[in-house]
């Protein structure tokens, strides 16, 4: 078989290419076996297993500290919304209107 016929992964469903992952993550079988019952070429196999380790590695990393700085949502201020904000934290911080604006 050739590269081009054997490559197949256009045709593999994600459930399948993530079974080819996990079987070549758990190491049970040579890749050239999985590789030829699949019906896809080695590179295809060893490309799953890329694509797998960065998932797990994300999937795992307890040190995420961009997280912290990532845009949540974004909010538009209008000038109607800031006379709402100024009026609803003057009325709950029972403050003045000048202690509110400072």
């Amino acid at each position: 078989m050739t590269q081009n016929t054997r490559s197949g992964v256009g045709r593999l469903s994600d459930d399948k290419r993530k079974a080819i992952a996990l079987q070549a993550l758990a190491r049970t079988e040579p890749i050239i076996v999985l590789a030829e019952r699949n019906g896809v070429s080695r590179p295809t196999v060893y490309r799953q297993i890329g694509t797998a380790s960065v998932a797990l590695d994300e999937a795992f990393d307890t040190t995420r500290a961009a997280d912290a700085d990532q845009v949540l949502f974004m909010l538009p201020v209008t000038r109607q919304w800031l006379d709402q904000v100024i009026v609803a934290l003057t009325m709950v911080g029972h403050v003045s209107f000048r202690s509110t604006l400072e």
